[in-house]
């Protein structure tokens, strides 16, 4: 196995409630150090993470995806090659309660090199009684269907194949994703089914759930993305790219935040 998902759990000993107004994700050994994500869960998941930890001897858990404990978590923070130290904008936070807990995901690519790692993530705090704007992160995700490229034959080219060995990797919840991925879209195979290895689209619509303002947007793919745009209102007259990447790259990926918050 060249690519190892793996979840460490860290209890918040706060007494009072406080927010995160920024981070800083340091990889320690950085040949390994594919990519982080920082996630908050709440008290209630410590039983499933004391399950899970050490369950096959290595400190932390398998996980993929997310943070593989079948509770609610949200993303707080990202790192990927490229990345700065994130302030929020001013005056907003992630809320932190009592009780809560930080997960980290790391995915190690152990083609390199096999080690230790002691990779840290260092938070900003302001006290509850500041004036603080909660934040919350939507996680937007679209299908992937990518075919063999032309005149490539292989095991992996068939479908239920390529699931059958995500699902042996990561867990059988995985063999299902991709066909939930295209149900949430109101989508089926025949959307894709122009797509070739060479060019491939992946799309969804999300409506608005609420009011919302927006302070800024991040997008997320491997090393197989070329490009990337994430537009409001695409089939109005005046629609808006909230970001647009052309010439993707993965080395090179960060958070966006807008000059002035976004109103939808």
């Amino acid at each position: 196995v060249q690519d190892d998902y793996r979840c460490f759990a860290f209890p918040l000993d706060i007494q009072e409630t406080q927010y995160v107004t920024g981070y800083e994700l340091m990889p320690d050994v950085t040949e390994m150090a594919h990519h982080g994500i920082v996630y908050l869960v709440g008290e209630s998941a410590q039983s499933a993470i004391d399950r899970k930890n050490q369950q096959d001897g290595r400190i932390g858990w398998s996980c993929y995806g997310s943070v593989g404990l079948s509770t609610s978590s949200e993303m707080i923070g990202t790192w990927a090659p490229g990345a700065s130290p994130t302030i929020y904008p001013e005056g907003t936070g992630y809320q932190l309660n009592p009780g809560d807990i930080v997960v980290v995901q790391m995915h190690y690519n152990l083609a390199i090199t096999r080690q230790p790692d002691q990779t840290q993530v260092i938070f900003q705090f302001a006290e509850a009684d500041e004036d603080i704007t909660e934040l919350m992160t939507y996680e937007l995700t679209a299908p992937v269907e990518i075919p063999c490229p032309t005149d490539v034959d292989g095991p992996q080219c068939n479908r239920i194949a390529a699931l059958d060995r995500v699902a042996n990797l990561y867990g059988q919840e995985f063999h299902y994703f991709p066909d939930a991925l295209l149900q949430d879209c109101n989508q089926t195979l025949d959307v894709y089914a122009e797509n070739t290895g060479e060019r491939a689209i992946g799309y969804c619509d999300y409506p608005i759930p609420a009011p919302l303002t927006v302070f800024g947007v991040f997008g997320h793919m491997h090393e197989l993305g070329r490009s990337f745009q994430f537009e409001l209102n695409p089939d109005s007259d005046e629609p808006i790219y909230l970001l647009d990447i052309p010439n993707w790259d993965f080395h090179w990926q960060d958070t966006y935040y807008f000059v002035e918050p976004l109103e939808l």
